[in-house]
């Protein structure tokens, strides 16, 4: 018998938007991946406009942010609170998972968080990443029950997606190759993953979403101007070279090193470390000294240096998201 791909979107989406419970917070978690221009911010709209459909378009919140740390801060009492962080590893990077123990910790307190913020016992949080490489994002956030991929992905993304998908992977990059060559129906079709059905053989299959027209789809909220940051100048390339060749004097090779394999040569931590043999804290601690010297010089490269308190924040003061 030849092998037909599964169409599971209703069952994707029957977890993802699950009836609300009436004695409990419940936190759903979902990942959305896939090249710029892949459509993931359009699935986030349609899904937004389908919560609002089920849910009633008044008990629906939805925030569109870049930054875990914003969504927390703006929680209100409604009893479906819709986190959308888009362009998630900007402040959820795999390479700082020492500096952000913090955000995991209160990412894995969100159904509390929320609880707190609304004053409900029961409810739906759900919590959505999009990004563009798969190992980028800090484990804690991309671990999540459901992961939606809408292109093929290169480099060591592509080992972890045939291990992921099997025989569903070449569908993705068929999927890519179609973006890639102008055919924006193609941004329609994705292949998801059910981590709950992982040795079932029913843990993949095509997940199929639509255009929607949602004029009130909230604007993003940006990190860097929710919590009143200003813009680093960047550093060139040369420049750049330039400040970590003189570093080394003051700062020591190894530390120099450390930055150079996890900022600029996109390993992790946790792999820089294992290369190095040395403890993922060391690594962290030094590339921090090495962004607090180039923070200190003219310019230096972007980098996440918000800190803010939830204590601080304002709630949203935007009104009910209308269809």
């Amino acid at each position: 018998v030849k092998w037909r791909p599964r169409d599971i979107t209703e069952e994707v989406l029957s977890r993802m938007l699950p009836t609300l419970p009436k004695h409990m917070v419940r936190l759903q978690h979902v990942c959305i991946v896939g090249k710029p221009g892949s459509g993931k911010s359009e699935l986030m709209k349609w899904l937004s406009w389908r919560a609002c459909k089920q849910y009633g378009r008044d008990n629906v919140h939805i925030i569109y942010t870049d930054d875990l740390r914003v969504a927390i801060a703006v929680l209100d009492d409604r009893p479906v609170q819709l986190l959308l962080i888009d362009d998630a590893m900007q402040y959820a990077s795999s390479r700082k998972v020492y500096e952000q123990a913090e955000l995991v910790g209160e990412f894995q307190r969100l159904r509390h968080l929320a609880r707190e913020a609304s004053g409900r016992k029961s409810g739906l949080v759900l919590c959505i990443f999009s990004w563009q490489r798969y190992m980028d994002l800090d484990p804690a956030f991309r671990e999540s029950p459901l992961t939606i991929f809408k292109t093929g992905l290169g480099g060591r993304d592509r080992i972890e997606l045939q291990r992921m998908l099997g025989p569903y992977t070449p569908h993705l990059y068929e999927i890519w190759d179609r973006i890639d060559r102008g055919d924006d129906s193609a941004k329609s079709t994705s292949v998801a993953h059910i981590a709950a059905l992982v040795g079932t053989g029913k843990e993949n299959g095509l997940f199929r979403s639509e255009m929607v027209r949602f004029d009130d789809f909230p604007e993003m909220i940006r990190s860097a101007k929710f919590f009143g940051e200003q813009a680093e100048p960047e550093m060139s390339k040369e420049d750049l070279a330039k400040r970590l060749d003189e570093l080394r004097d003051t700062l020591g090779p190894h530390v120099v090193r450390c930055y150079e394999m996890t900022e600029i040569g996109g390993m992790t931590v946790r792999e820089a470390a294992e290369k190095l043999d040395i403890a993922i804290s060391s690594v962290s601690r030094y590339n921090k000294r090495v962004r607090e010297a180039l923070a200190a010089g003219t310019g230096t490269p972007p980098q996440n240096n918000a800190r803010a308190s939830r204590a601080h924040a304002r709630p949203d003061e935007s009104g009910p998201v209308e269809i």
